[in-house]
């Protein structure tokens, strides 16, 4: 599923202004001065998104900023991101809190986007109910499957996280502290970006949802001792799942 914002901006990445690339690595809070509050965030350092998402004051993990998406008023934009310049390994993570108003058919987390455009998925989200949802099977399923549950999370701060390494085709998820493995992406040479993202599931539209980002950073993965543990641990949890 591939959405204008993103299909636009693809298209004009020579020459629009909000397709610099950013530094790798890339951190930030949404924070002022960078970072204006009631207004879109499209636009701000270097950031690409659709009129769903605005810099908001008053809700926040860290310092008194975040990001808000909603849907209300006809709101447009799935995803929003800010190029990464093409790097084959990243570690992004970023904090959600749902809103307890939001429909429980509405997940949120990170999806990355690929120099293959959309014929490779590692997307990772969840919903208020704590269902976590994740690509399974192939990397070429735009479907996400359940994968894990961690509980009500409507109205907290959790953790999304996701691993990317094209070296070794290795994809990590975690949320809320519970990692996963995800299907190897094996076709991609280069991750343009990873984004915030919003996706609709049962049904899959006349759904409502808020949340609010923050605290998101884009950084090189661990060395492989440590892609190695967390693998071992997400499969011990799908043994246990099983059982």
């Amino acid at each position: 599923m591939k959405n204008s914002t993103k299909t636009v901006a693809v298209a004009l990445v020579g020459l629009s202004l909000n397709a610099v690339a950013a530094a790798f690595p890339y951190t930030t809070s949404f924070e002022a001065p960078t970072f204006s509050a009631g207004s879109a965030l499209d636009g701000q350092d270097g950031w690409v998104g659709g009129t769903a998402w605005t810099v908001v004051n008053g809700v926040s993990r860290t310092g008194s900023q975040s990001v808000q998406w909603t849907n209300s008023g006809g709101a447009s934009g799935v995803d929003a991101f800010v190029d990464l310049g093409g790097v084959n390994q990243v570690m992004a993570s970023v904090f959600i809190q749902i809103s307890s108003n939001s429909d429980a058919g509405y997940y949120f987390g990170l999806r990355p986007f690929f120099d293959n455009s959309s014929s490779e998925f590692a997307d990772v989200v969840v919903n208020k109910n704590g269902d976590v949802r994740a690509t399974t099977g192939s990397s070429s399923n735009s479907g996400v499957s359940t994968v894990a549950n961690v509980g009500n999370i409507a109205d907290q701060w959790i953790e999304v996280k996701l691993t990317i390494d094209l070296v070794s085709n290795q994809v990590m998820g975690s949320v809320a502290g519970t990692s996963f493995a995800l299907p190897d992406v094996t076709v991609a040479n280069s991750i343009f970006d990873l984004d915030l993202y919003s996706r609709p599931i049962s049904p899959t539209s006349g759904t409502f949802g808020t949340a609010f980002f923050d605290d998101y950073s884009a950084e090189a993965v661990p060395e492989p001792a440590t892609l190695a543990v967390l693998a071992a641990g997400a499969l011990a949890m799908v043994r246990r799942r099983k059982n």
